[in-house]
């Protein structure tokens, strides 16, 4: 796993190596979550993406970007690591 602190170091680390699961928070700086994964999809089709969110209001937005899993905070383990099967 590797942490980044903000979307354009998102996009950065992908680009050196693609991952096989992005787990992201919408609201994180400089390209919030939604708008990152958005780029990665197109050039990773095969990642899992991830989103999680404080806001319900932005599951239909994180579904129509490719985000296979909206996980609204808090979450627990068990539904982190449902959204992740089968990795």
């Amino acid at each position: 796993a590797e942490t980044v602190a903000d979307g354009e170091a998102l996009l950065r680390a992908a680009s050196l190596e693609p991952p096989d699961a992005v787990l992201s928070d919408i609201g994180i700086p400089l390209c919030d979550g939604i708008r990152a994964c958005s780029r990665l999809r197109d050039a990773f089709p095969h990642v899992k993406f991830i989103l999680m969110t404080g806001d319900p209001e932005s599951d239909a937005r994180a579904r129509r970007a490719g985000f296979e899993a909206v996980l609204f905070k808090p979450f627990t383990l068990e539904s982190l690591r449902g959204a992740l099967a089968p990795f």
